[in-house]
């Protein structure tokens, strides 16, 4: 199982880092290319040019935590 960790550097709240959750429940994927394709689709749709923060996902392996 694979996990994206999200980090968030800049605006108000500083550098921040967190597994990446929906609803509260962290997220899980069974693939690693599951997960990349989603962290892809993350840091393209978070990194806006008007944005106060820079953002960046990462897949990592579950046993890495």
């Amino acid at each position: 199982m694979f996990q994206i960790l999200a980090r968030v550097s800049g605006g108000i709240t500083g550098t921040r880092e967190a597994i990446l959750k929906n609803n509260g429940v962290e997220q899980y994927f069974e693939t690693r290319e599951a997960a990349q394709i989603e962290a892809n689709r993350l840091n393209k749709e978070m990194n806006r040019p008007e944005s106060a923060a820079s953002f960046r996902y990462t897949v990592i392996d579950e046993e890495t935590i």
